[in-house]
């Protein structure tokens, strides 16, 4: 979410948690931090976030994108391949997602994990937060995002460990996302 230079990355998130990334970004600032807001979305978003955040950089270019994770100090995201792109750039991240109630259930029913982050998963504990339904709350996101931009300490931390886990993705010579595919097929259960 804060970069070296100043840079806060929301990155791609679908509008249902707007409200809540609105509240993050004003309560981290009531806590003193000065950051530029950088934003990678799809075209579709771009007018609901230039409405919503209108000093924010806003972007729907790869190049920015990788340049947005390559210099925030760090991010809040969404679950999914963008994970990898973000660990690889070696920021810190947390991820937040919510659903409606029928789809979250269906998913508990469905699928055999504990994390939704496939770091997580491979390491079979929690290295990237996960701020997920009823944890996805502007008070949890925000206090350790705060943690993440003011501690040297634990953001370096969690650099290192999910680096460690990205390796196992990465240097195996396959692409990382039918790994990734393979890994999540193995947590659906069958029927």
């Amino acid at each position: 979410v804060i970069s070296m230079r100043n840079e806060l990355d929301l990155n791609v998130f679908p509008p249902t948690l707007l409200p809540i990334y609105l509240e993050v970004i004003s309560k981290l600032k009531a806590k003193g931090l000065k950051f530029i807001t950088a934003i990678p979305t799809f075209k579709k978003y771009i007018n609901l976030i230039k409405a919503s955040f209108p000093d924010a950089l806003i972007t729907t270019n790869q190049d920015d994108k990788y340049f947005a994770f390559t210099n925030a100090t760090v991010v809040i995201a969404k679950s999914g391949t963008n994970n990898f792109e973000i660990a690889k750039a070696k920021a810190p991240f947390s991820i937040c997602y919510k659903v409606n109630l029928f789809t979250y259930i269906l998913l508990k029913l469905m699928v055999k994990t504990k994390y939704v982050n496939l770091i997580n998963i491979l390491a079979k504990k929690e290295i990237i937060a996960e701020f997920i339904q009823y944890k996805c709350k502007a008070d949890l996101i925000t206090e350790h995002t705060y943690m993440l931009m003011t501690d040297d300490t634990y953001r370096k931390e969690q650099i290192i460990a999910q680096n460690l886990y990205l390796k196992e993705f990465v240097n195996n010579n396959q692409d990382p996302s039918k790994i990734a595919a393979e890994e999540i097929i193995k947590l659906v259960k069958p029927f």
